[in-house]
C-alpha cells in the first residue's frame, strides 16, 4: 500500500511539474512565445507556430520541452530570463532585438547560435559543448569565451568590439570571420588548422598585428598578409601578449556609448586622436589640447555605429572602442 502511495505522489509531483507555468518577465519575449510563429521543425525551417501549442496564453514547461529550435526576429526583447526551461533546444536564432545578457547554460544541447544585430554585451557559453555554429555579427561583444566549445566548426563574429580572441580550444574550427572589428590579436594555435577553411575576402582587420598559428609558413594565411596592417603570422603565442596595457588601463572614456560629447581622460598628454569606423574610413582626424590630458571629442555628426579611435601621445599609441548611439 505504501509503496502505492508512493508512486502515486511521484505521478501527481511530475505532473504538477510538466504542467508548471514558466515566468516570463519580459512582455514581448511572452508575446512572442505565445502568438508569433517562432518554432521550426529543424535547422533550415521557417517558423510555422508559436510555442503556446495548447492556446492558453502562457508557456508552460512542457511546451518549453518540446522546442528544438527557437527563431525571435525582431520583437524588441530585451529579457530572455525563461529561455532556461528550453533544455532541449539544438538551434537559437535572436535577430535585431535589444538584449544585453544572454545565458545559454540551461540549454546543453544547443548546436546552432546566430545572434545578430541585438544590443547583447555579456554571453555565457561555457555549459554548449555541442555547439558548432556561432554567428554573432551586430553586436556589442568585447570578449568572447569560447573554452569550452570544443565542437565549433564555424565562428561569425564580424562588427563587434573585440579587441584579442583566444580559439586554441577549438579543434574542430573550420572558418572564423572577425573582420570590421578593432580586433589586434587571433590565437588559432589549436593544432589542428589544417582543418580550416578560411573564406575570402578579409577586409577591415585595421587593427590586427598578430596571428598566432600552428604553422606560420601555411599557405592558409596568405590572405591575412596582404592586408593593410601587415600583422605577424607567428607561432610563438607569448608575442600576442607584449604590450603594455598600463597605459590603456589608464584610460578613461564616458560616456560610451556616446550620442554627442564624448570625455577623454589619459594619463599622458594626447597630441592626436584619429576616429575610423569599421570598414577603416577616418571620420574624424582632431589636434588636442597638448596642455591637458582631459579632452572632449564630439560625435554629434557622426552616424550611429561602432569607431575605432587611435590615441597618440609622445611616447604610444593606443586603441580604444567607441559607440555612437
Amino acid at each position: 500500500m505504501k509503496t502505492i502511495y508512493t508512486f502515486l505522489l511521484l505521478v501527481i509531483y511530475q505532473s504538477m511539474a510538466w504542467g508548471q507555468i514558466l515566468d516570463i518577465p519580459d512582455a514581448n519575449f511572452k508575446n512572442t512565445l505565445v502568438n508569433v510563429h517562432c518554432v521550426s521543425e529543424d535547422f533550415n525551417a521557417t517558423p510555422n507556430a508559436p510555442v503556446d501549442s495548447n492556446n492558453d496564453g502562457e508557456i508552460q514547461l512542457s511546451e518549453a520541452l518540446m522546442v528544438e529550435h527557437l527563431r525571435i526576429l525582431s520583437q524588441d526583447v530585451s529579457d530572455l530570463t525563461g529561455l532556461e526551461a528550453f533544455a532541449n533546444l539544438k538551434s537559437f536564432h535572436l535577430i535585431l532585438n535589444s538584449v544585453t545578457t544572454i545565458d545559454f547554460s540551461g540549454n546543453p544541447l544547443i548546436e546552432e547560435l546566430i545572434l545578430e544585430d541585438n544590443e547583447s554585451v555579456t554571453l555565457n557559453l561555457l555549459n554548449n559543448p555541442l555547439l558548432r555554429v556561432l554567428g554573432c555579427r551586430w553586436n556589442n561583444f568585447t570578449t568572447l569565451d569560447l573554452t569550452e566549445n570544443i565542437n565549433l566548426e564555424v565562428l561569425n563574429g564580424n562588427y563587434n568590439a573585440f579587441i584579442d580572441i583566444d580559439l586554441s580550444n577549438n579543434v574542430n574550427l573550420v572558418d572564423f570571420d572577425f573582420s570590421l572589428t578593432p580586433i589586434t590579436s587571433i590565437n588559432v594555435q589549436n593544432e589542428n588548422n589544417d582543418m580550416l577553411e578560411l573564406i575570402p575576402p578579409f577586409k577591415g582587420y585595421e587593427s590586427l598585428e598578430f596571428i598566432c598559428v600552428d604553422d606560420s609558413d601555411s599557405d592558409i594565411w596568405d590572405p591575412f598578409t596582404e592586408l593593410p596592417a601587415n600583422p605577424t603570422i607567428t607561432e610563438d603565442c607569448s608575442l600576442l601578449n607584449i604590450e603594455d596595457n598600463s597605459f590603456q588601463n589608464k584610460i578613461h572614456v564616458y560616456p560610451n556609448p556616446t550620442s554627442g560629447l564624448l570625455s577623454l581622460e589619459t594619463p599622458e598628454v594626447l597630441l592626436r586622436v584619429v576616429v575610423s569606423n569599421m570598414l577603416g574610413q577616418v571620420v574624424l582626424d582632431l589636434t588636442m589640447n597638448e596642455d591637458s590630458t582631459t579632452n572632449t571629442i564630439d560625435f554629434t555628426g557622426i552616424s550611429k555605429g561602432m569607431y575605432v579611435a587611435h590615441l597618440q601621445t609622445e611616447t604610444t599609441e593606443q586603441v580604444i572602442n567607441i559607440i555612437k548611439k
